[in-house]
């Protein structure tokens, strides 16, 4: 337990607006969605190297996204998992891996930031490039850690 509470909650930066994201200096961001981000949040916040989460929203069309509109399926978007990591701590392959082994769905993606990480999370048939990242309402943030449960546990 401990772990995870040295993980921080704001991955580069994000802000409520979906504004730029910018990892600190020698970290890196890789960003996640496999239907629910509650169980996926907690899985990543558990590995070493990983320096901070967020839950969010990526992939639509629809500008301030909430968890009402996205579950109406009126946007487009996916529960997303943003994660800033320190690769000198922790691979994106290792990362990758921890998706793999979430048995991603047919809403799942591998968000991708650059071509390094394209060729990497291309294995997963799942690999699309990264879109603007709208962060979720905050009683979503760090949901299993803060509530001690999972309602969409992660295998």
């Amino acid at each position: 337990m401990a772990v995870l509470l040295t993980v921080g909650n704001r991955p580069g930066g994000v802000l409520a607006g979906g504004g730029p994201l910018k990892a600190a200096q020698g970290h890196r961001l890789a960003a996640f969605s496999r239907g629910c981000f509650w169980g996926m949040e907690q899985r990543y916040r558990r590995l070493p190297g990983v320096v901070a989460t967020a839950v969010g929203y990526m992939g639509g069309t629809e500008l301030h996204p909430t968890y009402e509109s996205i579950h109406a399926h009126r946007t487009g978007h996916v529960e997303t998992v943003l994660v800033e990591f320190d690769p000198k701590r922790v691979s994106y392959r290792r990362l990758v891996d921890e998706f793999v082994a979430s048995r991603p769905g047919s809403k799942s993606v591998a968000w991708t930031f650059d071509a390094a990480q394209l060729r990497v999370a291309r294995s997963t048939g799942k690999a699309r490039p990264v879109q603007r990242f709208w962060l979720a309402e905050e009683r979503h943030q760090q949901y299993a850690e803060r509530n001690g449960l999972e309602l969409c546990p992660s295998p």
